[in-house]
């Protein structure tokens, strides 16, 4: 099973435990940008929303602090979500991130889909 398709198995546990539908391709990708933010279930109320930056500003704010653990987590966040898009999408991030990266992300993922 490839890197792609355990983070895919992943994401689908996970909003089926929040009894939400997997994201679209498209909504993937925005939360690459900006992405609601929960506090705790109790505050999912209709109409309350909150945001926050996407992961990429997270991987900015890692980069900028110059902190590499930070950045690693970060990019493998961006992972989780890139794996949600198209295929040529994919490629692309895992021709340019580090396998322990990519396996780092696998693991936190499905540890968290449990």
């Amino acid at each position: 099973m490839t890197n792609r398709t355990r983070l895919q198995l992943a994401a689908t546990k996970i909003a089926a435990n929040f009894d939400k539908p997997l994201a679209a391709p498209r909504q993937a990708l925005r939360k690459l940008f900006v992405a609601r933010r929960w506090t705790a279930y109790s505050v999912r109320a209709p109409g309350l929303r909150r945001w926050k930056a996407g992961e990429l500003a997270e991987c900015a704010s890692a980069l900028l602090h110059r902190d590499r653990t930070a950045l690693a987590k970060e990019w493998g966040d961006v992972g989780y979500f890139v794996a949600q898009t198209w295929r040529w999408l994919w490629w692309l991030y895992e021709a340019i991130t580090p396998g322990h990266v990519i396996e780092a992300a696998v693991q936190k993922f499905e540890q968290r889909a449990r």
